[in-house]
């Protein structure tokens, strides 16, 4: 099969697409014929090894795994021993942390896998598992938006970011979009009541119930500066800021939420069947969708992660999977 390797930690250029062999899942594993992976800000951390503890979990001085990816959406050839409820043919969708997804198969824990939602294409789909799941934990699980609240996004571009405005407006909230300029126009077709630029959110003396903080590049007290008495200041992203950057920015805020004028609330996303097929739920029954931007085909991946890292598109870049494999 084809698949995208990697030998060591470094930019796009250390990408290649090579052939390898088929891998065989094991106990309470799947094997996914991919159609489609998506690219996530984890990915460009995976693989820069940036922050430095990471590489802790996946190898000091080089990859232990050389496979990339994590979000993926295709079609079950295979099953292990001890899987139930999956069968093969069955279209699924998942997410599997330090995986190999930018390939033509990917063998992954059954836990992590769910039947696709039925309204989404499988580059839609791919471009879900991470994204959504990060989005609708952080404003639904720890925020409790309710209808009626107003919600700015701050970063509402990006892959978290326009699906966190499709979440709150689901929820029914009142949602102010902070992003640049030239993409204004698709968060408001995402459904942004309103739309504001960075600096006109640092000049703005209005105040939200919740600030869903993706971009992470203003201090906290000025966030909180903009949150309305009894509401909540939720932490979804960190600016990459150097090889400790997004974790000394989360450590920062860890050490300054219990003495905050607001509640300040940090997660980190998980993914299991059931987080899945709650996210399935919004899909089908509330209308939420993923913005595609922009697709490329597995042999263009250094071309799509530049385009994902330089260009920072609204919505997310998807990798579309060749279908013969």
């Amino acid at each position: 099969m084809k698949a995208v390797v990697r030998r060591r930690y470094g930019g796009p250029e250390v990408l290649t697409v090579e052939n390898v062999p088929d891998p065989e899942p094991g106990p309470r594993q799947v094997r996914v014929r991919v159609r489609a992976s998506s690219i996530n800000r984890a990915d460009r951390y995976v693989l820069t090894g940036r922050p430095w503890p990471l590489r802790i979990a996946m190898g000091l001085r080089r990859p232990r795994n050389q496979g990339i990816g994590a979000d993926f959406a295709g079609d079950i050839d295979q099953v292990g021993e001890g899987v139930q409820g999956l069968r093969v043919g069955d279209p699924v969708y998942g997410q599997h942390d330090f995986g190999q997804t930018w390939a033509e198969r990917t063998c992954v824990p059954a836990s992590v896998v769910s039947p696709k939602p039925p309204s989404l294409t499988y580059e839609e789909a791919a471009a879900l598992p991470m994204a959504g799941l990060t989005a609708l934990q952080g404003l639904m699980d720890r925020a409790a938006v309710r209808a009626g609240e107003r919600v700015v996004v701050h970063g509402a571009t990006g892959g978290v970011g326009s699906l966190a405005v499709a979440v709150a407006v689901a929820a029914g909230a009142e949602v102010t979009a902070v992003c640049s300029p030239r993409a204004a126009a698709a968060v408001r077709d995402g459904g942004a009541a309103h739309v504001l630029s960075y600096a006109e959110l640092r000049d703005t003396s209005a105040c939200w119930d919740v600030f869903f903080d993706v971009a992470g590049t203003i201090g906290l007290d000025a966030c909180l500066a903009r949150v309305a008495p009894g509401g909540r200041y939720v932490a979804a992203g960190a600016p990459d800021g150097g090889p400790l950057g997004p974790l000394r920015h989360l450590l920062g805020l860890a050490l300054r939420a219990p003495f905050a004028r607001r509640r300040v609330l940090l997660y980190a996303q998980t993914v299991d069947a059931q987080r899945l097929a709650q996210l399935t739920t919004w899909v089908e029954a509330r209308g939420l969708r993923p913005v595609v931007s922009r697709i490329f085909p597995l042999d263009a991946v250094r071309e799509a992660l530049r385009c994902a890292t330089e260009e920072r598109p609204a919505g997310k870049v998807v990798l579309r999977i060749a279908s013969g494999c």
